[in-house]
């Protein structure tokens, strides 16, 4: 199941921890903390996309040895948060035919345009941010606010993706 809950709890808290940072006597704390709210959201997508994988097939697998294929090959060595990273585990779990559909289903609304482009977007700060550290020199992340702001634009296609896998197992 798709949940945020827990991701916003956390973003918020970065994000109160960034604005009280801003005016104090070390400023460079607000850049960690906007740093550590991306990276937070990030591995929210990602463990998200596994999740969907994991609930697509759900009760379908009926021995440990298949289960344990599904964690240690499809879906442990797949890093990443991308649609591009996405499909493949996908198809592995559910089938092309279901991916396909679900593609469909997304492009009616061009929901998977928004999310491939959110998904791209992010990547590209995450990368910036997990390739750099702050030297003394002034790196500058988007606000926690701004996080928040991401998850709630792909937060209901994430939904919507782990409705339709669930339909498509029917």
């Amino acid at each position: 199941m798709v949940t945020k809950e827990d991701i916003v709890a956390t973003l918020a808290n970065l994000d109160e921890k960034y604005s009280a940072a801003l005016g104090s006597d070390s400023p460079q704390d607000a850049t960690f903390y906007a740093k550590l709210a991306l990276l937070e959201y990030c591995g929210w997508l990602e463990e998200t996309l596994d999740d969907i994988v994991r609930e697509s097939i759900k009760g379908e697998l009926e021995t440990g040895h298949f289960r344990d294929f599904l964690e240690q090959k499809i879906i442990r060595p797949t890093y990443g948060f991308q649609y591009g990273d996405f499909v493949p585990m996908l198809m592995k779990a559910i089938g092309i035919v279901k991916v396909e559909k679900l593609a469909s289903e997304l492009n009616k609304d061009e929901k998977l345009d928004v999310l491939k482009a959110e998904l791209g977007q992010v990547k590209k700060a995450r990368n910036d941010a997990a390739h750099t550290w702050l030297k003394g020199t002034t790196h500058t992340y988007q606000a926690p606010s701004w996080i928040i702001s991401r998850l709630n634009r792909v937060y209901p296609i994430m939904d919507l993706i782990n409705q339709q896998v669930l339909i498509l197992k029917e």
